[in-house]
């Protein structure tokens, strides 16, 4: 067999099972020891309430903050400011962002949005989960997921909510 390359069975599961550093992966869907699971239900409640207090609560005609997102690739600073239906997000050097990016970043209604998801989906048994809210508006303020499996690394993201600042309404004449 002239060009061709034999690989055994177990030489390519042993390539397979190798990550970037040389080592073998301990390929198993076991959490970590550490690894308490949440209450999703208690979560999905405070959600709710969270969300009829914003509903309730929320600046009528504009509001900002600044959205800040972690996770294995590091932190990631965005502005954010919503003038009724129009979002306009900003990173740390103010460059604009894209309506596609910043559909991310949009209202606070967004934000709800993302974590009812997170939490009805609940992605892995070894997941974990921690939200805040502001106790004033109901906005998340901060939020913390985590994916605790043995085999996994970097499985981790969380935002926090921060400068939360509201514009009155301008009064029509």
């Amino acid at each position: 067999m002239n060009g061709t390359i034999k690989i055994s069975i177990f030489s390519l599961l042993a390539l397979l099972s190798l990550n970037s550093c040389g080592e073998f992966y301990n390929i198993t869907n076991r959490c970590t020891s550490s690894h308490v699971n949440p209450d999703w239900d208690a979560l999905e409640r405070n959600l709710s309430s969270a969300e009829a207090l914003w509903e309730s609560q929320k600046p009528v005609n504009e509001y900002r903050y600044t959205y800040s997102a972690s996770n294995f690739g590091g932190l990631r600073k965005v502005s954010v400011q919503v003038v009724g239906l129009s979002v306009t997000a900003t990173d740390s050097t103010g460059k604009i962002l894209s309506t596609d990016e910043s559909i991310y970043y949009g209202p606070i209604e967004n934000l709800f949005s993302s974590l009812r998801s997170t939490i009805v989906n609940r992605s892995s048994a070894c997941a974990t989960a921690s939200i805040t809210y502001n106790s004033s508006l109901g906005y998340p303020e901060s939020f913390s997921f985590s994916n605790e499996k043995e085999s996994l690394m970097d499985a981790y993201y969380g935002f926090t909510v921060t400068n939360f600042a509201s514009s009155p309404p301008v009064p029509h004449p």
